[in-house]
């Protein structure tokens, strides 16, 4: 038929596979339905799926059974691949599939219900998680036991997720150490995600150590399976650990590691979920003055979050980017892309990362209101005032950066003496927790206070230890 030109089209270079023209392909299908029938041609695609199974070729397997109906076999094929499609941050594709299949028997399914489920997650759809893993419970008794063992650990890490999400961070802890206990140490993607969350739940409380531990773990596990798009994560948030500790050498190369791995992973196309690692280089590198370099960086921090709704990537990026136009002179630019986070922090999955964004936000604008010619000490006071009012606890790490900003807004409005004080705090807290990177900020911002209170040999000194630790 190739020699005689029969609308053939040879698909490999050993000429072992051929398609048909497609229009030549459409009158075929045509004809077969007019010669067969409906049932004809399902017949015939239950043959082709059980060809293309035997085979390996799971993909065309599956749209063979589903266009023949065989919906029990596309199940069992769609289970066989799920856990490739969300380790290899195919998503979509898995929604895309199940989405093909009858909801009864997807229940039936407790494997294919919790990468469902992480499908459904990792693509914001955060509130379908818990029905689906319901259905996963209900389903346990019809699995092997070695498997309802992995699956109950896979519930536990996704409800961690969730704990997570409602800032429940003691709960999402216990939940993940419950996950790593029932996951065997052969469950690596498993795992590494467990580990993951793990750290990221440590870093969010401030526990440097123990996060640094167990996102190498996760680091380690994840490409040990092939699990990009943890392995990508882990590696992000294990350089934020350095970020914090004022370490910018190991956190640039580990965020440029990141950003590696995913260019490795997709070939030529920045990966997703490496927008967190460009949003920290942005900012090391603007820290370090490098401005086009960071300003690049931030912005396909942009870009990447936006690509898939990761709203707290954007804001990641958006909050160094303020900075940096502000710096360099851009006053207009810097308030505008303030408007713009503070539209965005609305926008994210969690109620409380909301509520965390819009409060570092206010934050801030009260520092851009200081930091204008002349200080916008009205717009400072007012934020300070009703900051006062929500009782934050003072030695949380959560609230560091408006307790910074608390006391610039003091020694603005000529209270260096309150400044002192709450800063003296701040910096017992950061150094405790090891966060050079805040103790650098800390101690300039005392050195200030104390030059204020005509104490210059306290502020020289607050700004040698602010240049030992630069």
């Amino acid at each position: 038929m190739e020699q005689a030109n029969l609308f053939l089209v040879p698909v490999d270079n050993k000429r072992e596979w051929y398609r048909y023209h497609r229009l030549f392909g459409d009158l075929l299908r045509y004809r077969l339905r007019e010669q067969v029938g409906a049932e004809g041609v399902r017949r015939l695609h239950r043959r082709a799926a059980a060809w293309y199974g035997r085979t390996g070729l799971v993909e065309e397997a599956i749209h063979h059974s589903l266009a023949a109906e065989d919906f029990p076999r596309a199940t069992d094929l769609i289970a066989s691949i799920c856990a490739d499609l969300v380790a290899q941050s195919q998503s979509h594709q898995l929604l895309g599939l199940v989405a093909a299949l009858p909801e009864d028997l997807v229940r039936t399914r407790p494997h294919l219900c919790v990468y469902h489920a992480w499908a459904l997650g990792l693509t914001g759809q955060v509130d379908a998680v818990a029905s689906r893993l319901t259905d996963a419970e209900r389903a346990l008794s019809t699995a092997p036991p070695t498997l309802a063992r992995e699956i109950r650990g896979q519930i536990a890490t996704l409800r961690a997720y969730d704990a997570r999400r409602q800032h429940d961070l003691a709960t999402a802890i216990g939940l993940l150490r419950q996950a790593l206990h029932y996951l065997p140490d052969s469950s690596l993607r498993a795992r590494s995600a467990a580990n993951a969350n793990l750290g990221v739940n440590h870093l969010m409380l401030g526990n440097l150590v123990v996060a640094r531990e167990a996102l190498r773990v996760a680091q380690t596990e994840a490409h040990a399976s092939g699990n990009m798009w943890i392995a990508v994560g882990a590696t992000s948030y294990l350089a934020d650990t350095y970020a914090v500790e004022g370490r910018l050498a190991q956190a640039t190369r580990l965020y440029q590691e990141a950003i590696a791995q995913g260019l490795d992973f997709t070939g030529e196309h920045s990966f997703p979920p490496a927008g967190h690692a460009y949003a920290g280089l942005g900012r090391v590198l603007y820290e370090q003055g490098e401005v086009d370099e960071a300003r690049r960086n931030l912005k396909q921090a942009i870009d990447l979050g936006e690509m898939i709704g990761f709203w707290n990537t954007v804001l990641r990026a958006l909050v160094p980017l303020v900075w940096l136009e502000h710096v360099q002179g851009n006053t207009a630019l810097s308030w505008t892309l303030l408007q713009r986070a503070l539209n965005l922090a609305e926008r994210t999955s969690e109620a409380w990362m909301t509520v965390r964004w819009e409060a570092h936000l206010a934050a801030l604008q009260a520092c851009l209101s200081l930091a204008q010619d002349p200080p916008e000490l009205a717009a400072a006071t007012r934020w300070a005032e009703a900051y006062h009012k929500g009782e934050p606890d003072v030695t949380s790490y959560e609230e560091e950066f408006a307790q910074l900003t608390l006391a610039r807004v003091e020694l603005a409005q000529g209270h260096p003496d309150r400044a002192v004080a709450r800063l003296e705090v701040l910096a017992e807290a950061a150094g405790e927790g090891g966060r050079n990177d805040s103790l650098i900020r800390i101690f300039v911002v005392q050195a200030l206070a104390q030059a204020a209170q005509d104490a210059g040999d306290r502020a020289a000194d607050a700004l040698n230890r602010a240049l030992d630790l630069a």
